[in-house]
């Protein structure tokens, strides 16, 4: 997993620095992530623009503006087909990849964070401590998760789609079962524990 970060990273860097790119970045870039055919990337700037870029033609094929420059996260459904934008005020909006046409707006409070499920479902989490599981077919809230009084962030899902991590900066980590329609946790973090950022 870190190697291939390194080689995204290191990629986006020969490419922005390159005389032969056909396109040019203003302003700090706050997010990347690949897609998973590996033709493409996507950065996230501080100018809230979302830019998509075709590796082998060194060049930006869509910019996507969602209307807020406080871009949370970007992430890529597995089939490739859709990329969802959180934004920490104007919520998340789905838009289809890698051309960026909107799909539709997410109903939720404001996003902070995003990942998507193996199936194709959405998993957000916003500023009123709320993770919600999307059906991103219908654009409908399937399953909303509270789990206390702190932010809990999706960090990672496991291959088959059946069990959710997430993490708090200041409180414990937990493990959730998507399959159970119940709203508690199968494992907690041991209490000194201050996650931040970790994958599974």
């Amino acid at each position: 997993m870190k190697k291939k970060i390194m080689i995204i990273v290191s990629l986006f860097i020969l490419l922005v620095q390159s005389h032969k790119s056909k396109a040019q970045l203003n302003g700090a870039i706050t997010k990347i992530a690949t897609d998973h055919t590996g033709k493409y990337f996507v950065t996230a700037g501080e100018n809230g623009i979302v830019n998509i870029w075709d590796i082998e033609k060194e060049i930006i094929t869509k910019e996507i503006w969602n209307g807020d420059s406080d871009i949370k996260a970007i992430s890529i459904s597995p089939d490739n087909k859709f990329i969802a934008i959180a934004t920490g005020y104007r919520g998340t909006s789905i838009f289809t990849f890698p051309d960026g046409k909107i799909v539709a707006k997410l109903k939720d409070a404001g996003s902070i964070n995003l990942i998507f499920l193996p199936n194709g479902n959405l998993v957000t989490v916003n500023f009123e401590r709320e993770t919600q599981v999307w059906d991103a077919a219908t654009k409908k809230m399937i399953r909303e998760i509270k789990p206390g009084k702190t932010v809990y962030s999706p960090i990672a899902v496991s291959p088959d789609g059946q069990y959710l991590l997430t993490a708090a900066p200041k409180d414990r980590f937990k493990l959730w079962d998507l399959t159970n329609a119940g709203n508690e946790e199968l494992f907690k973090g041991k209490p000194e524990t201050t996650p931040k950022d970790f994958c599974v």
